[in-house]
């Protein structure tokens, strides 16, 4: 039973720091696309969908942000586990919630 729960341990270990990186990425990128047109950068501010929610409207809010379709990221966070509740949780905090 002990060693069960040490791999069990591990594994999350594991997946949390996943998701502590894929959080990572995206604050990184969250702020800036490329529109290309004449070097211009325009900003698009990663938000929480105000429309497309369940929640907390954080899987709304990225899928609008990348073009994706909601549901994908919502099955992403699902397969991904328990390791995405905490960048979840912490996504909920801090995005402001979109206008539109």
């Amino acid at each position: 039973m002990g060693q069960f729960a040490a791999l069990m341990g591990a594994i999350f270990f594991r997946l949390f720091f996943l998701g502590l990186v894929i959080l990572a990425i995206v604050l990184i990128v969250s702020n800036r696309k490329n529109n290309g047109n004449q070097g211009n950068m325009t900003y698009k501010k990663l938000t929480r969908s105000l429309n497309n929610r369940y929640i907390a409207g954080v899987c709304g809010g990225l899928g609008e942000y990348f073009g994706w379709d909601p549901n994908l990221v919502r099955v992403i966070f699902v397969v991904l586990g328990a390791s995405m509740a905490l960048p979840y949780i912490v996504l909920a905090l801090i995005l402001p919630v979109s206008r539109s």
